[in-house]
C-alpha cells in the first residue's frame, strides 16, 4: 500500500519525502477500500497516492526498485462513478 500525506513541512518518521509531499510504502495485503482507510488513519490529510505527474511516478518506482520491492500497490485511482442529476 502506498500512502501520500500533502502539503506538510516534515514528514512523519519512516516517509519519504519528495517535493512538497510524503509517502510511505507499507507491505500490507489490503483491499482498495482498506487501504485507503487505513491511509487516512496514518497522518492527517493522508490518503492513497495519486500519482498524476511523471516526477511523482518515477520517484515512487525508483524507491520500489532500490529497495528490491517490486509489488503490487494500490493509489487513489478507482473505477467509481460519480453520478450526478
Amino acid at each position: 500500500m502506498d500512502c501520500m500525506s500533502c502539503v506538510i513541512s516534515q514528514c512523519p518518521p519512516g516517509w519519504l519525502a519528495n517535493g512538497r509531499s510524503c509517502y510511505i510504502v507499507r507491505r500490507t495485503g489490503l483491499t482498495w477500500r482498506e487501504a485507503q482507510l487505513s491511509c487516512r488513519h496514518l497522518a492527517a490529510g493522508s490518503h492513497l497516492a495519486d500519482l498524476k505527474t511523471s516526477e511523482n511516478q518515477f520517484f515512487i518506482f525508483s524507491h520500489l526498485l532500490s529497495q528490491n520491492n517490486l509489488l503490487l500497490l494500490w493509489t487513489g485511482l478507482n473505477d467509481k462513478q460519480t453520478k450526478t442529476f
